[in-house]
């Protein structure tokens, strides 16, 4: 690999500089993509609430026993109902998520590359 040239870490810290007034926006586009991962670790719970506490003999967990129409009699259907409640659950928090990051990443681009054509635009006037 090739060492750096001065020029490049002149370049780096412009784009710093530019980039400066949307901090909070480049934090939180940060955070939404994160919020992604434990959204799409938590797609299989549902199915394993059906194959170990429906079609299998496991007891519910503690947090499931607190639902008041679960924890009372946790037939088949109950089980059933929340793994379709917390599958359409995921889905929608899913979906939030991606039009939040979604609208993060286009005010933020598009404003961006405003501010510097800006830039350009004054400075070619």
């Amino acid at each position: 690999m090739s060492k750096p040239k001065s020029n490049d870490f002149q370049l780096y810290r412009r784009l710093i500089l530019e980039a400066r007034p949307y901090w909070s926006a480049i934090i939180s586009i940060f955070a939404m993509d994160m919020l992604a991962i434990p959204l799409s670790l938590l797609a299989p719970v549902p199915l394993q609430l059906v194959v170990d506490h429906v079609l299998g003999s496991k007891p519910l967990p503690g947090i499931l026993k607190q639902i008041p129409w679960v924890g009372q009699s946790p037939s088949a259907a109950n089980m059933l109902v929340l793994a379709i409640a917390m599958i359409v659950l995921l889905a929608f928090v899913r979906q939030i998520q991606g039009l939040i990051s979604g609208l993060l990443h286009s005010y933020t681009g598009n404003r961006l590359v405003s501010n510097f054509r800006a830039k350009l635009f004054r400075h070619v006037q």
